[in-house]
């Protein structure tokens, strides 16, 4: 199993994994904002973990948002997250991250 890296920096970009693999998102937020990052559907990948680490220092500053995925099948698909608070819906969008997976078998 290969871990793979994901941040906002990567949006938009191919990635190409294998069934199997681990992807690693670290998305920065600030939950004292109310804003979260969201998945833009529903998830179809088991999630593994999802734990926000806030950062050291200042009190209400931003942290990292980590969520683990398992890619357990092959296919092409996006993974779309939405940084945005609940209870505005999907009109009230801060930022948008898309990541474009082409999942292959073991080979």
């Amino acid at each position: 199993m290969t871990q793979i890296l994901l941040t906002a920096a990567q949006s938009g970009f191919p990635i190409e994994a294998r069934v199997g693999d681990e992807l690693v998102l670290q998305l920065v937020e600030n939950p004292t904002t109310g804003y979260r990052w969201q998945p833009d559907s529903e998830l179809q990948l088991p999630a593994r973990e999802d734990h926000y680490v806030p950062a050291a220092g200042a009190t209400g500053a931003g942290g990292v948002r980590t969520l683990r995925l398992l890619l357990s099948s092959p296919g092409s698909f996006d993974l779309a997250f939405s940084l945005r608070r609940p209870w505005e819906g999907e009109g009230q969008v801060l930022e948008r991250v898309v990541y474009h997976l082409l999942v292959r078998n073991e080979p």
